[in-house]
């Protein structure tokens, strides 16, 4: 308890008690907003409440680019409550092969994964580690190559610009870690793919003369191969 020395005209010197019911009822109004929202966030990563998923995804067949995804809440289903997890890729990029020849890459690719045994303690940490998933998705890889050094006899120099689309069916498996505000995840699998029926390549000329090219590869059969890719970001 604290004391303060006061002196008045009428009374002489008092000894009073000093009044700290007002800064101890901040201070604990402080600390108990304080431990709410410690709480509140304590108990969203022990639940593993961080569903949204934003990463750097390297490997095949995006190569290089961006992924995220969305754990679904509570739905009132119970074989797809905070199982199930919309996700997309991204990339796109361009390779300079020469001074006048670029090759660009272009991928989007989105789907579904379903998480098997979520919750699972990692080395007993407060945070968890989402296990197991299989997944299903639907991607898109396009190239194109542009060369601005074509030449023709007739017309001078122009710039020719080719592309071809793969879409391919994706059957996935990873796994996934939570560590507070990062994320890590492997995943590989295997994938169907159909190239376009078509290939074009089209020229224009300084001269203003176009032309274009056809390929006819609707006789080329679906193929597949591995999949598989490292991704790393935050959980938020």
């Amino acid at each position: 308890m604290a004391y303060t020395l006061t002196y008045t005209a009428t009374k002489g010197y008092l000894i009073t008690k000093k009044r700290r019911g007002s800064k101890m009822r901040k201070l604990t109004n402080f600390f108990l907003i304080t431990l709410v929202i410690v709480g509140m966030f304590s108990s969203a990563a022990l639940a593993g409440e961080k569903p949204i998923r934003l990463e750097l995804k390297l490997g095949t067949p995006n190569l290089f680019g961006f992924s995220g995804e969305y754990l679904l809440p509570e739905l009132g289903i119970p074989a797809i409550d905070k199982t199930l997890a919309p996700y997309f890729d991204f990339s796109k990029f361009t390779l300079g092969l020469d001074p006048t020849v670029d090759l660009g890459f272009t991928y989007f690719g989105f789907g579904a994964k379903y998480y098997l045994d979520q919750y699972i303690d990692l080395f007993e940490l407060p945070d968890k580690m989402y296990g197991t998933y299989t997944g299903l998705g639907f991607g898109r890889l396009s190239i194109t190559l542009t060369d601005e050094g074509w030449d023709d006899y007739y017309h001078g120099e122009g710039k020719s610009e080719g592309s071809v689309g793969l879409n391919m069916l994706q059957f996935k498996i990873g796994k996934r870690w939570i560590w507070g505000p990062i994320t890590l995840c492997i995943e590989s699998g295997y994938s169907l793919g159909k190239i376009d029926e078509k290939i074009e390549v089209e020229v224009e000329y300084e001269d203003g003369y176009k032309e274009t090219e056809t390929e006819d590869t609707s006789d080329i059969p679906i193929g597949g191969g591995i999949i598989g890719a490292l991704s790393i970001g935050l959980a938020l």
